[in-house]
């Protein structure tokens, strides 16, 4: 023993040693191996994880490429989306000791709650890097620099583990950020938590790591995960090794459907139409997109899916230095847990009630919410067709247009039979010219365009004169009552549009009076009504060919499900059912009411209020 480093009982002796480590420690070239081959040697799992031991990412692969992300000195975010309890979190606990022994910097933690991160830092956090190697040599003895959930380690790296309140956010400087269940933060509160890492970003030495859950549609959240370079995970096809990116909704080109599925028939529906969900349960499997091959709901499925999965980035030219990972809990959780989930709250959201299906795409599927999940098909019809073919059922096609400001317009072109339709276009335009080119260029007669005139009405009724086309005016109604003879008396029944009218292009104006147009109004919620029951295969057959590319084909099934049914209570607390839309991004669902609306009118779609039933 050298005599300047006492015995093992000299105080002093001891604080020599440990600044002599740390001297050494500081000399020595980092640790250059990926963090999970560093973790794997050097953390053990506390108990308050499912998995104990030694962390093995093997166990959990889809962590692999958010790490190397993590690792990549060009890459200054990380934005993960994953279900709860999804391994998320992880990450950063076993990203936080590699950068204390590899790479020290001012480091940021910030979870939702100041509750949860004192939890946290005394559950996970601070027990992983006190019982690790490398980083529990570095814990200072000065009692003043490590409290609760903040420590200054004698390398000089600080950690502040802390919830998103505004005071949290400011004044210190930061070099690393984890971000953690970022959806649940106030707006404004993750540009708040940015602003800290300016000046490392300055020098390009900056990382964020943002953690969460599912949010909402166009929240901070989504917003920073849409300007990433997005990476999906893919599951393997164990017969035909079919990569797949995996959704809730999965449909072929036929219309049939893939991954997640159950029988829906006689043998899993009683006589009202409700679930038997023991013999739901039963026939739940998983189905490859391309062969058909039925997975079973096994851990065995699960670890082959684990040992061969992989990301695919959905949009190569994303944003290089901005990474994004997301996977959901199909991945790694039980099928018929999952399918009993969303059953029971999709029953929910049929009372009423919309918070368990939110919560079902948010922490399950790791999703935004947004109205296109809620507005979710049972069944889908899809064909393929060539477009510009003759179609010998075919009755009748109309030219259905959504005015919206500043000369744009969205359209839809759908031929109609009394069996089936078939969607022949659809787009945006940006003139009443254009509305022109199309009609002609797909053949549609101008009594067969129908335009809404809820916004702009004078200038619809204008060229509705100019084009001989007709103006549309929903309203917020549940039918109309018409007069027909009935063996010599008059009598009314419902219909769910009203008695031809017109509109006036000059109304209020010195013309007023001179030219008119064809004015149909009609009954918003009837028609809504009949469109979703035609969705839902409950009528005619509704087909819609790929014609688009997958970005334009995903808007116009966004936009279709954007509007939704629910209930609300009037004002004598009576429960009263109406169609919702918040984003207001619901243009291709307006053009598809207007068709059926003009596949009523042509007779092709039988008005069910006809004899007022």
């Amino acid at each position: 023993m050298r005599g300047d480093e006492g015995s093992s009982g000299d105080i002093g002796g001891a604080w020599r040693r440990s600044l002599g480590r740390v001297w050494i420690a500081a000399w020595e070239p980092p640790d250059s191996r990926p963090v999970y081959e560093w973790a794997r040697e050097h953390i053990k799992l506390p108990a308050v994880y499912s998995i104990t031991g030694n962390f093995n990412v093997d166990i959990s692969r889809h962590l692999l490429r958010p790490f190397e992300s993590l690792q990549n000195d060009s890459v200054r975010s990380v934005t993960v989306l994953k279900p709860t309890r999804g391994g998320g979190t992880m990450l950063a606990d076993m990203w936080v000791p590699w950068l204390v022994a590899n790479d020290p910097g001012p480091l940021m933690w910030n979870m939702q709650t100041d509750k949860i991160a004192e939890d946290h830092a005394e559950t996970r956090a601070m027990p992983i890097l006190e019982q690790c190697k490398p980083t529990k040599d570095l814990f200072p003895k000065d009692k003043n620099k490590k409290r609760k959930t903040e420590v200054i380690f004698a390398n000089g790296m600080p950690i502040y583990i802390q919830g998103p309140s505004i005071g949290n956010l400011q004044s210190k400087g930061i070099r690393y950020l984890i971000n953690d269940e970022i959806w649940i933060w106030k707006e404004g509160r993750l540009a708040d938590a940015k602003a800290r890492v300016a000046d490392f970003e300055e020098i390009q030495s900056s990382t964020i790591l943002n953690v969460s859950q599912g949010g909402f549609e166009n929240d901070d959240l989504d917003i920073e995960w849409k300007a990433s370079m997005r990476h999906e995970w893919m599951i393997t096809c164990l017969k035909c090794d079919h990569k797949m990116i995996v959704k809730w909704s999965n449909f072929r080109k036929d219309g049939s459907r893939w991954g997640i599925v159950w029988d829906d028939d006689e043998t899993t529906k009683d006589s009202r139409g409700e679930w038997i969900m023991p013999r739901v349960l039963e026939s739940v499997r998983f189905e490859c997109e391309e062969c058909g091959h039925v997975h079973s709901d096994t851990p065995r499925t699960r670890q082959e899916w684990n040992r061969l999965g992989d990301y695919k980035v959905i949009n190569p030219d994303g944003n290089p230095r901005v990474h994004g990972f997301h996977w959901p809990s199909m991945i790694h959780r039980n099928f018929t847990k999952l399918v009993d989930k969303f059953l029971r709250s999709k029953e929910a959201f049929k009372r009423g009630s919309l918070e368990p299906l939110q919560e079902f795409f948010q922490k399950e599927m790791s999703e935004p919410w947004s109205e296109m999940a809620a507005f979710e098909p049972e069944a889908q019809s899809a064909a393929i067709y060539e477009v510009a073919s003759d179609w010998e059922e075919e009755k009748v096609r109309f030219l259905t247009v959504d005015v919206q400001q500043e000369s744009e317009f969205y359209y839809v072109v759908r031929a109609w039979g009394f069996k089936e339709s078939r969607r022949l276009d659809y787009g945006r335009l940006f003139s009443y010219d254009d509305i022109d080119r199309i009609s002609k260029e797909f053949k549609v007669a101008p009594n067969r365009v129908l335009i809404d005139s809820g916004y702009d009405a004078r200038e619809v009724y204008h060229h509705c004169c100019k084009f001989g086309w007709i103006a549309l005016k929903g309203e917020d109604v549940e039918h109309f009552m018409h007069p027909v003879k009935r063996n010599g008396r008059t009598e009314y029944v419902r219909r769910s549009y009203a008695k031809l009218s017109s509109g006036d292009p000059e109304s209020g104006q010195k013309h007023q009076g001179q030219r008119f147009c064809k004015l149909v109004r009609w009954s918003n919620p009837m028609l809504k009504d009949r469109l979703q029951r035609l969705r839902d295969s409950k009528g005619a057959k509704w087909h819609n060919s790929r014609i688009k590319t997958d970005e334009e084909e995903l808007e116009y099934d966004r936009q279709l499900r954007a509007e939704y049914r629910t209930y609300v209570k009037d004002k004598n607390g009576r429960r009263k059912r109406i169609w919702k839309c918040p984003s207001g991004n619901n243009h291709f669902f307006d053009c598809e009411v207007q068709q059926v609306l003009g596949a009523t009118l042509a007779d092709v779609l039988v008005d069910t209020i006809d004899d007022g039933t």
